[in-house]
């Protein structure tokens, strides 16, 4: 994650996510033939996700998916606030698998 300060809403920038030696480019929909390639079986992977603007997040928001296994594989980063504590800020970082869902 990278932080940045600009009074801009947080925007998502979705960097490439690299798999050992397969890099998934900005924008990229699985396939059917992406589904057949290799890759989607392996092991193992690495993840990265940057959310710019990190400082003014206000919701939650997903990764592109991340094939391993063939499971969709996604970073969520979620922001909590304390009502009661308005100063307080802290933040909820997973790894998410969701092997019944049918698209990503």
């Amino acid at each position: 994650m990278v932080a940045g300060d600009t009074d801009d809403p947080p925007r998502i920038t979705q960097n490439p996510v690299i798999n050992g030696n397969v890099a998934m480019s900005d924008g990229h929909n699985n396939t059917e033939e992406d589904m057949e390639d290799d890759t989607s079986w392996r092991s193992e992977a690495t993840f990265q996700f940057t959310v710019e603007r990190f400082s003014r997040l206000s919701e939650s928001v997903l990764s592109p998916p991340c094939f391993v296994r063939n499971l969709p594989w996604k970073i969520m980063v979620m922001p909590r606030f304390y009502p009661d504590r308005p100063h307080q800020k802290s933040v909820g970082f997973f790894l998410q698998c969701n092997a019944e869902s049918d698209s990503t």
